[in-house]
């Protein structure tokens, strides 16, 4: 005969220091760049969105001075653009024509609302 016993255990969180091996200095540098936020809209698609927080992305990106106004971002490939135009262009010439939908698989669909799933390693460009 068995006996259904209810056994709980709690495992601890694993503590991830984002600021590792950085020294004083360093991490004074990364304070003050992060305080502020450093695109002021994103744009996906049909719909644009205010953003709150500082964005991490490449110094390259940025052209005058610290701010993009506008990120475009194009909903079938994740790839982002600090201009409308690179984004048209990419769009026209770049994006695979059979390529109509974000990276990865589809997991999850109600009527026109779809999730995928992304495999980092597998989706890179």
């Amino acid at each position: 005969e068995h006996t259904a016993v209810d056994v709980v255990t709690t495992l601890t969180a694993q503590v991830l220091d984002e600021h590792e091996g950085m020294d004083e200095a360093a991490l004074k540098e990364h304070e003050e760049v992060t305080k502020v936020k450093n695109v002021a809209m994103l744009e996906l698609g049909q719909y644009q969105m205010d953003t709150w927080y500082f964005s991490p992305l490449p110094k390259e990106m940025f052209r005058d001075g610290g701010l993009i106004d506008v990120l475009y971002v194009d909903e079938f490939s994740l790839n982002f653009f600090t201009r409308k135009s690179e984004l048209l262009r990419f769009q026209a010439k770049e994006l695979p024509k059979n390529r109509r939908h974000p990276p990865g698989n589809e997991i999850y669909r109600c009527g026109n609302l779809s999730m995928f799933e992304v495999d980092g390693f597998e989706e890179r460009q």
